[in-house]
């Protein structure tokens, strides 16, 4: 899952799902942009507890989720 950050500001989780025609699509995830830090670490916490395999990465660039969509196939 990657935290998509700009100049250190929250922008949104996007993950890799599975889509209907058997390929994988990005798609969002968990709180929206306005969501406070606290319940942004919150939601961080609860997937990983889901799923202790969880990856998070955070991109911190202009743009995250174009970059991610463009250059992570």
């Amino acid at each position: 899952m990657l935290q998509c950050n700009e100049k250190g500001q929250f922008i949104a989780f996007v993950e890799r799902l599975l889509d209907l025609d058997g390929g994988y699509a990005w798609s969002r995830a968990g709180p929206d942009r306005s969501t406070k830090m606290a319940e942004i670490q919150e939601y961080v916490d609860r997937r990983t507890r889901n799923d202790p395999d969880l990856w998070v990465i955070e991109l911190d660039i202009p743009e995250p989720e174009r970059f991610a969509a463009e250059t992570i196939p």
